[in-house]
């Protein structure tokens, strides 16, 4: 008898998006390319933004015998906060990491536009600390 495991997020499945991958070594990853680095990089962003404005938000709340205020109660509205600001950002309805991701996308296609095909010039400070280079003056 063959049996499929079930998957252990309930919206791991057909169709569902891949696990996100720790912010920290989103840069390293040569599997991804770099439009979905910025992609998942700027959704990550927007789900940061989004559990600070919730977190906030749950602060108004008043305090009741309903509403328990012990550390275990913290800690599940934070689990709870933590993944309603992800759902949130999978989803893509509020549009803000999307609009970043467009944003970094135009700074890493001009870049590499202005760099020569094969170069590894890195871009240094100037020595007068503007962060101009020979022959390019600083983006602000």
């Amino acid at each position: 008898m063959n049996v499929t495991p079930l998957p252990l997020h309930p919206n791991a499945g057909v169709g569902a998006q891949r696990q996100a991958e720790p912010i920290e070594t989103l840069a390293g990853n040569k599997a991804l390319s770099e439009e979905e680095k910025v992609k998942e990089a700027s959704r990550q962003f927007e789900a940061l933004i989004l559990r600070q404005i919730l977190a906030q938000a749950r602060k108004t709340v008043f305090r009741s015998s309903m509403n328990q205020d012990s550390m275990s109660a913290g800690i599940y509205q934070d689990m709870v906060t933590t993944q309603l600001a992800d759902a949130i950002s999978q989803s893509g309805s509020l549009g803000l990491a999307r609009s970043l991701q467009l944003q970094l996308g135009r700074q890493t296609n001009s870049a590499s536009a202005a760099r020569p095909p094969g170069s590894t010039q890195k871009t240094t400070a100037s020595p007068n600390g503007t962060g101009a280079t020979p022959g390019h003056p600083p983006q602000l």
